[in-house]
């Protein structure tokens, strides 16, 4: 399973050709004239997924709008983008109520679970 958590620029057809497994991609704030879904929820086995790329819910400036978003949605697991800054506040898996709330940090770090 790929998720990609926004901001693929264009390549989602190439991620189509090169990527053979089931795939969840959401529109980031610079997929201008993208018609990826801007959100999606999806099941990992019995856990409840939300993504979304974060700008919309200010992942930069304070996680609280997109974790009460995760607990209005039941989410079990809560996976963001936007934020491209290292931080061991944004990197780490922390609890969010009943779910997970993840952000994949900078770039060049992939979240794996």
């Amino acid at each position: 399973m790929l998720i990609h958590l926004g901001d693929v620029e264009g390549g989602e057809e190439y991620i189509d050709t090169v990527v053979d497994c089931e795939k969840h991609i959401v529109r980031g704030n610079n997929d201008f004239f993208s018609d990826l879904p801007r959100e999606e929820e999806f099941y990992i086995g019995k856990y409840k997924i939300f993504i979304t790329h974060g700008h919309s819910y200010y992942v930069s400036l304070d996680p609280e709008y997109i974790r009460e978003e995760g607990k209005a949605r039941k989410a079990d697991i809560v996976m963001f983008g936007h934020t491209d800054l290292f931080s061991k506040r944004w990197t780490r898996l922390t609890r969010v109520s009943e779910g997970v709330f993840l952000s994949r940090g900078r770039r060049a770090e992939r979240a794996v679970i």
